[in-house]
């Protein structure tokens, strides 16, 4: 469950600190271009989602392995 949780959580916070850095930058670009800027929740939430998708299929893959392994032996090769 520790793999799964933390790579959970670091997707999502890299998902909304990327969706954070692409709503500023596109502010910053529209203002600076005179350009108008619309953003879709539908887009976000998408983009949002795939993080989550991401985060859960790569910490499944590590939880399994781990869940496999003798915990001295896990120790005695860390």
């Amino acid at each position: 469950m520790q793999f799964i949780a933390e790579s959970f959580t670091i997707s999502v916070l890299g998902g909304l600190l990327g969706i954070a850095f692409g709503l500023i930058l596109s502010e910053v670009i529209g203002f600076y271009s005179g350009w108008a800027v619309s953003w879709s929740i539908t887009a976000i939430l998408l983009s949002l989602s795939i993080c989550k998708a991401v985060g859960i299929g790569f910490g499944v893959y590590p939880a399994i392995k781990a869940s496999q392994l003798n915990p001295i032996d896990a120790l005695h090769s860390d």
